[in-house]
Order: C-alpha cells, then structure tokens, then sequence
C-alpha cells in the first residue's frame, strides 16, 4: 500500500489519500470521514451509524448516526452523498432532534429502483423510544421527511427495503422495519408494506407481524430483517427463554422466513423448528447473553449484536451472525451458514472473541462480507480494531482480513454503539461504522480521507477556521469496497432499447423484459448483421441442420476504459419458451473477443458456427455467458438449467451481467388479416420438484392495443387461463407443455413489432419468459417466409419420420424460393401441388396420437379452404398458424421420447434423492451415489464432460438405485425402467426418461411413506 499526504493551504489541514490495496486479483478499500468540512468544530460523540447506497444510482448514499442538529433545530439531520461517498453534507430533515444525540436509534434504507429512502428512528428527546417511520422522497431536497407511522415504547428500528422489478408488483417499494417493543403484550414486531410508495400512507405499516414462539420471555433488542430480490424474507433475533441472572440473559438465536414477500394474513410462518416444532428455527440454544448494564471494554451491550444476510445468487442461502458470552469474560462473535433455507445450520465458520458489532453482507457474485470490531490488548494499549473479512467460499475459509480503523480505548473514550452496517450493491462492499477521530495516519491501515479539518502532523482536530484546536471524538466512517475495476466490468446487455436507452450493466439488472432486445442475436450467414433504429441487432431464427449452418454474435461492453482483455463466449440455446434446459451450441472452441486501446465495446463480427439439430423446433432461445480472468460468471452457468430452476430464487441473469438470453420470436404477417395468427411456446419445468408454473403476459409497448388468448396442452383440470395469462399446475420436474397464444396486429407495413412478453412469474418477480411478435410486412416477404418454413418443417419431418412426401414438398418449396417468384398466383399454385403430400404426411403423424392434440386437421382444413378465396391475408396467416402447430407437435413427439437436454436437471433430482437417503443405514452405498452424483454435476457444469458421459454414469450407479427401488418401490413401472437402463443403450432421450421416471417414482413413494 502506497499513501501520499497533502497540505491543503487554504485550511492547513491534511488529507491522507489511499491510492490502491490488492486483494487476490483485484480489490480497493476507500475509507473516508463523513463528518462535513463545515462542521469541523463538532465534538459529537456520532455512533450507532447505518448506511444506504441507491441501488439505481451508486452515487447516491445516505448515512445516518447520533448527531444533532448544528443549528440547534427541531430535525435531525441524516449524512447525504452525492458523489459515491467522496464527500459529505448535512441535512436536517428528520422529526425529532435532541441537542446531544440527534435522533435515537435511527437506520436508513433505499429501495430499489424507486429512489425513495425508507428510514426508522427513535425520536430524540422526550417522549423517549417513539418509533417514527419516514419516507423520503429526496434524501438531498430540505423536504421535512414524510411522517407514516408513530408508536411508542419501542427499541432499534431496523430498515430493509426493495422494489419488486416487474409484472403485477412492478414498481412497488417493499418495506420492513423490524424493533423491539419494550413491553406490552407482543415482544417484538415487523412494520411491513407491500406498496410502500403508495400515497398517502401505505398499508401494513404498525401492523406488528412478528409471529412469537410458546414460552418466549422476551424478544432482545437487535431483531433483523434481510430480503432476497424473489420475495423470500428472513429474519433473526435473540430470544430470551428464561430468567436473567445479573446482567446475563439465557437466549436462543432464532430466524423465522416468509417465501412470498411476507403477504398473507399470517406471515413468516414458512420455517418450522425441526427441535420443539414452534415457528421459526433455533440456530443454537440455550447461549448466555451479556445485556443491558454489561459491558465490553467501554462499550455497552445490549444484545443487539445480531446480524443476518442472504445471497442473493441464492435465496436458500443464508447466513447469521451473533454474539454470546463463551466464557465468564469472553464475549464471543459467531457465523454460521444454512444452504436450506434456514432449516439446518453449520457449525461456527468463523468466531472472534472480545467482539462487537457483527454486520453481514453478501455481494451479487455470492462473496461474504463480514464487519466487526473487536477489543486488543491490555490496560492503556488496549484498541478498538475494526475488521472487514471476506470470503469466496461461503464463508468455509477467509481469503481476506482487512483492518479499518484501529484506536485506542482512550481515543476519545466514550462507547461505540449498538451497531454498525455493511451491505453490497452489485459486486462491491459499503460499509459504515464509528471509530475515534484522532488523526493518525497509524489508526488507518487501508488510508482515510477526512472531510473535516485536521492536522495530521501535530493529530489535532481543527476547526473549521483552519486553526482552533478541537477535542477528539467519535465520528462516522465511510467505506467502499471495490471487488472489480470498472474497467475490467464486462457485461452483455439484457436490453437495449435505442441508442440511450440500455442496460448500463447493474446487477440485478432492474429491466423486467432481459430476454428480449439483448445483445445476442443469431445469423444464417457469417456477418453479424445490421442494426434497426432502436439499436437493436437483427436476428434470424436459426436453420435446422438440415438446411445449414447458424453463425451467433454478442455485442460486449464493459463499464469503463480498462485495460486490454480477452473475452470469452459460451453460446448455448433452449426450446423456445421458458423453463428449457440450455445446452452448449456447438462443441467448437469457444470465440474471444479482444478489447484493446481502452474500448469500451466491441462487436463480434465473425459468428459462431453451431448447427440445431432436427430433433429441436428452429424456434429456440439463445443465450450466451461471458468470462474473463478477473470476471468470471456467477455459478451455477446456464448449461443444463434455466433461469428459475433452483424453484425461482436464483434470477440467474438478472443478477450476472456476464449472462444474457434471446427469447424472442417475430412472425411477419400481411396487412388486412381477419383472424389472428397462433405461435406455440415450450413451457418446462426446469426444478426438481414439482411446481405450479405461472405465465403472465403484457405488451412490450404499452401502446399498443394487443388482447391475445390462450391455450394450454396437455391434461386440461392440470392449467387454468386467467385475466393475465396462464397456469400450468402440478408440473412434474422435467415435464413439458405447449401453450398457444392467438393475437392479430393493426399496425402499418414495416413500421412497428407488435410483440407481447410472457413472463414466468414466481412471488411477483419475472425470473424468465418469452416474446412472441408479429410485423406487418410486404405479402411477398410473408410468402418467402412461410414457403422456407414450410420446407425447414418438411426437413424436420424427412430426417426424423423417413417421409418421402416430405422430400417431394421440399424439392418443390425449394425450386419455388429459388425462382423468386413470390406473387399470390404462384403461392396457391404451389400449395395445390403439395397437397396431397401434406395431406398424407398429416394422417400418418397422427396415427402416433388419434386424439390430434394440436387439431392439425382443424388448421389444415382452414388453410385449405382459403386456397380458392381473395383473402391473402386470412390464406397466409391460416398457413403460419397451421405450420407453427405441427412444429409444435413434431417438437412434442420428440419430447415424449425423453429430453437430453434435462440430462443434468436429473443427476441433480438423483443428488436430492441421495440426500434424503443419506440416513438410511440399512441400504449400502448411499454416499457414493451421492459422490458420484455430486462428481458429474460438478464435472458437466464445469465443461469437463458432456452428455457421453451420461450413460456410463448410469451404469455405475444403477445397482444403488436397484436397491434403494427394491425397498421403497419395486412397482411394473420401477423394474421396466431399471431393466431399460440395465440394457447399455446410448440412446441419451431414451436414458433421461428412464432415468428421471425411476427417481421421481422412487422419491414420491419415500415422501409418502414419511
């Protein structure tokens, strides 16, 4: 580390400048004092800070600590940035200012796309401990905040706040203000608000929701909430379960979860005690609990030191910090870690002893922060070290501990507080805590920034004449922690809109719609196309490989001039729809992009060569991931799962901007149609349980005046069409249905894409979709279109089906384009040449399926009819309709024959059967089916094997399967499958339907059994 102090003439203060710190392969640590230059004569003593950094605008921050009015009025004031944290001011626009304190306890937090900041406070001065809940429109305007909620007798409001990023609670500020109440008839309680924006006072706030267990005491002080991105909540708290002894509680650490935003009329109620069966999970029990009068050097304890985080890569994913007395005299941190939802728990991943203050955050990459501050050495040298740790392995090991601030006890004295706050916003740390103000360099390691006069040279404080000598206090530090440079930042847009309309790279991404207008796109010839006037490339759905090679591009960009890097791509696709598996396009090596002199975006130009074969419709989803050395994706990858695989919670491109999808499918019609065209989507249940799949659709622009209507396939008692779209229920992991949306545009030729999204919609938030639009075009550009499709379907057909009608329907759709003679007359004459073909091809398909689930005939028999009629309009768009419903059924017999795609959604439905397993001790070699699971899994995803691998897997393992099918389901169904797989066949659809047909029986029969 390198620092450089500077004398600033016009104040004769210093200023130390930290230049630059690395951590593993990249990582700086700015750490500045808050305090204003102007207010450089305070001696406040500012504690019990907390931090918001605006995730819409990181430039934007707000803090927040004891500190009184300067001007002696009747707000409060809150710390306000404008300059990601470089420079602060402040602004007195909280009710309630104490001369001494400023507020009480008081937390800040934005929303998160919103702009509002959400605050809690205590109210300085008298009456003592009123709850006040504010909103703040302008956190930088002199707006007095608006008042929502006053109650009193309460203790630490703690604020948590979001905004849900689409569909029907798009928009909406989601708010949770846990506290203690201090007596009373509930201990403690959550003020929540689905729609915290909404004017003039939002509902549910001092509603109170905290469920309470049998035989609580008390609920302590520190109650914590933390919210994942999909609507899962989970809160934490110290539960006093008897009698203090002295200053010494007896405590459990309990965390209570709600799974869908904590609606309902009974929430946080979804995490059951595997112990006593009482809401919510004891993480530990029975721990001794130092509050309220005892003390840790000479700083209070109140048992708020409790802290809780979930990934938000993964809303299983948790973790909880506490602190409890080990021994007589030590005062102990603890962290720990649950990968199922807060069921079960690890031992202690880390512990550090005469600590403080535990805050835990964790960044969009999965990465672990954690901030304390811990009590060294004896007598008069005895500090008070504040400490950022993080860790890239869950918390399993720390790479990196950071020192902040390091003071002595006596410097200048007073407590530090009952909290400190650290939260990320995309892959970086903020941070706030309170330390000494004594300027030396030494109390520093990682540099600091003082905004406040100081003479570093003599350590005094001065005023804010530059030369009055001011006594020492406790203030406020900021700090940011950079993982990545902006320059080394590289992402794939999930949306570009126009040329200053697009997705600047945040993570998540706050577009509901990343599947559409992203920067991938696929081309039939080997040149990336152009650009419309939106900005946006132009993609061509790909051939089959019966017809030619398809060429894919990306454009790439990264958030600032760096460094010259290579970039790597990884292209895959799905059916299209949502829920599909992806898989790799092409074994081909993967295309580098190189950004050198500093660019800041580059565009493919030569494509990726990939071929879809014929067993998948050439309506498909495309994807690709991005990587570099310093910025690699956040795991899991696409390869064999979609986005919302892990039952939703993963948002898997919304939080990795080094992801992107294409889901996007444009029809082009004629002008003057008097029914509406059909377009089918592949809707798959890419989880490992079985789930209702919600699908809710709007237009991508809402001008445009669109009503489809739907239909499901399938079982009908199984999905339900609503105002919104459609249900499926009871989808079985790996099953798959077709859904038909049916709309018709009155736009004008070549002008606009009337296009609607449909969204899967899991606790209101998308976590995938698709589009389908249709354009107006030229009948000649229609004809050319449904003629190519015609012939790419037959070529499906010809390959899978041997059909030799279908050859002859090829050879005459094919002698059609090349002539080029795309007018009304040539286009019946080609139709009534290829009837009879078509015709025999349809009645020898559906020989396969006499109920003719798609109604091939019905649509056969409209088109056929309009052949003699004037209407092109009805002729073209009954002949669209017509080919994309035998598509679709091609695309389902293939499907019910197994899906390779799903090979790797099934090893880990095996995983999970293992896992449930692993306690049966009359059954042998569980733990190597649940290795050997874990080992191809790991192994697949990584790209060190592909699906040739699959087979020999299942012959390794399907002895252990025997046996575990011999106790729990010997079924026909069970022994024909094992009997199948036993055989060796290498046909992978085949091996995939077996296999997940044998774990699925196998598992329902052991969950009903328990």
């Amino acid at each position: 580390m390198k620092t450089i102090v500077l004398k600033k003439a016009n104040y004769f203060f210093y200023i130390l400048i930290y230049i630059s710190i690395s951590i593993n392969s990249y990582s700086q640590i700015r750490v500045v004092n808050m305090v204003p230059l102007l207010q450089s004569n305070q001696t406040s003593h500012d504690v019990e800070p907390n931090i918001a950094v605006n995730p819409a605008n990181r430039l934007q921050i707000a803090g927040t600590a004891f500190t009184p009015d300067p001007m002696g009025g009747t707000e409060a004031p809150i710390y306000i940035s404008t300059d990601g944290g470089n420079n602060w001011a402040l602004n007195s626009i909280i009710p309630g200012n104490d001369a001494t304190y400023g507020t009480g306890d008081i937390t800040a937090r934005f929303a998160g796309s919103s702009n509002q900041l959400y605050a809690g406070t205590l109210r300085g001065g008298a009456p003592s401990f009123t709850l006040n809940l504010m909103r703040i429109p302008n956190f930088t305007s002199g707006a007095i905040a608006d008042l929502l909620v006053t109650r009193s007798d309460v203790d630490q409001p703690y604020v948590q706040a979001t905004t849900v990023l689409s569909n029907s609670g798009a928009g909406k500020d989601r708010t949770y203000t846990t506290s203690n109440e201090r007596s009373g008839s509930l201990p403690a309680g959550v003020d929540l608000s689905l729609d915290a924006f909404s004017t003039p006072t939002p509902g549910g706030l001092g509603s109170n929701l905290m469920p309470t267990r049998a035989g609580t005491l008390r609920v302590m002080p520190g109650v914590r909430p933390t919210v994942h991105p999909s609507g899962v909540v989970y809160m934490a708290y110290y539960e006093n379960t008897a009698s203090p002894g002295g200053m010494v509680y007896t405590c459990d650490v309990v965390v209570t979860r709600d799974d869908n935003w904590g609606s309902g009329a009974t929430p946080f109620r979804n995490l059951t005690d595997s112990g006593d069966g009482l809401n919510g999970q004891r993480v530990v029990t029975a721990r001794a609990v130092p509050a309220f009068g005892a003390n840790i050097g000479n700083s209070r304890l109140v048992a708020s030191n409790i802290s809780i985080a979930v990934d938000p890569t993964n809303a299983a994913r948790v973790y909880v910090a506490w602190a409890d007395r080990v021994a007589a005299a030590d005062y102990t941190l603890h962290v720990r870690r649950s990968d199922d939802s807060g069921q079960t728990w690890t031992a202690d991943l880390l512990t550090i002893t005469n600590a403080t203050n535990p805050a835990l955050a964790v960044n969009s990459s999965g990465k672990l922060g954690f901030l304390y501050q811990q009590l060294t050495g004896v007598g008069a040298s005895r500090r008070w070290v504040t400490h950022i740790q993080r860790s890239i392995t869950n918390g399993t090991s720390w790479a990196t501990d950071n020192i902040l601030s390091t003071a002595l006890m006596s410097d200048p004295g007073p407590w530090l507080g009952d909290y400190v706050h650290l939260m990320a916003v995309d892959k970086d740390f903020y941070g706030i805590f309170s330390a000494s103000n004594y300027p030396d360099n030494a109390n520093f390691p990682q540099g600091v920034t003082y905004n406040r006069n100081a003479d570093w040279g003599t350590h005094q404080l001065l005023g804010t004449d530059g030369t009055t000598v001011i006594s020492s206090s406790m203030d406020p530090f900021f700090f940011h922690i950079t993982e990545l440079a902006s320059g080394d930042d590289f992402y794939v847009r999930d949306f570009t809109n126009s040329t200053t309309t697009f997705d600047p790279g945040l993570e998540p991404s706050t577009y509901p719609w990343f599947y559409v207008n992203s920067d991938v796109w696929n081309r039939r010839t080997n040149a990336p196309g152009g650009f419309n006037a939106n900005d946006q490339p132009q993609s061509e759905d790909p051939w089959q490989v019966i017809d030619g090679i398809n060429y894919s591009f990306a454009r790439v960009h990264r958030k600032a001039v760096g460094p010259d890097r290579d970039v790597t791509l990884n292209y895959m696709y799905s059916e299209f729809g949502t829920g599909s598996n992806y898989v790799d396009a092409s074994a081909n090596p993967d295309p580098v992009l190189t950004f050198s002199g500093g660019a800041l975006t580059v565009t493919q130009t030569t494509g990726f060569e990939w071929e879809l074969p014929a067993t998948v419709s050439n309506h498909t989803c495309l994807a690709v991931e991005i990587s570099t050395a310093t910025d690699p994706i956040i795991q899991p990858t696409l390869l064999g799962h979609a986005p919302g695989w892990s039952n939703g919670t993963d948002l898997m491109v919304l939080n990795d901007n080094n992801k992107a999808q294409r889901n996007m499918q444009v029809y082009r019609v004629p002008e003057g149609g008097s029914s509406g065209l059909s377009a089918y989507a592949v809707i798959h249940n890419p989880s490992i349980n079985t789930a209702d799949m919600i699908l809710e659709w709007r237009p991508i622009n809402p001008r445009h005046k669109i009503v489809p209507t739907f239909e499901a396939f399938g079982d009908k008692k199984l999905s339900r069409i609503t105002k919104n779209g459609v249900v499926l229920a009871n989808m079985k992991p790996g099953e798959s249905r077709h859904i038909k949306v049916n709309y018709g545009v009155r736009g004008s030729l070549d002008k606009e894409t009337y296009a609607i999204a449909m969204s899967e919609v899991k606790r209101e938030v998308v976590v995938n979709g698709f589009s389908i639009g249709q354009k107006i075009n030229k009948v000649e550009s229609v004809i050319e279109q449904n003629v190519s499709y015609e012939a790419n379907i037959l070529k499906r057909i010809s390959k899978l089906h041997k059909s030799e009608n279908a050859d002859n329907i090829i050879k005459n759709n094919t002698k059609f384009i090349a002539n080029k003679r795309y007018t009304v007359e040539e286009v019946k004459s080609l139709y009534k040449l290829n009837n009879e073909d078509n015709y025999t091809i349809l009645k020898k398909l559906l020989d396969k399926n006499s109920s003719d689930p798609y109604a091939l005939m019905t649509s056969w028999t409209k088109f056929q009819g309009l052949i003699n009629t004037i209407k092109t309009a009805d002729l073209l768009i009954a002949q669209l309709s017509h080919l994309n419903a035998l598509d679709a059924y091609i695309t389902s017999l293939e499907l019910e024959k197994g899906n390779p795609a799903d090979y790797i959604q099934t090893l880990y439905i095996q995983k999970d059967l293992a896992e449930k397993l692993i306690k049966d001790k009359s059954l042998q070699k569980i733990e190597y089916l649940l290795s050997a699971s874990n080992k191809i899994i790991e192994s697949a995803e990584g790209r060190k094997t592909t699906i040739k691998e699959y087979p020999q897997h299942i012959r390794e393992v399907l002895p252990v399967l025997k046996a575990i099918a011999e106790k729990y389901n010997n079924s026909s169904e069970v022994v024909n499958a094992i009997e199948t797989l036993g055989k060796g066949n290498e046909d992978y659809a085949d091996i995939q339907k077996n296999h997940i047909n044998l774990l699925l029986a196998i598992r329902d029969s052991i969950m009903k059994a328990k």
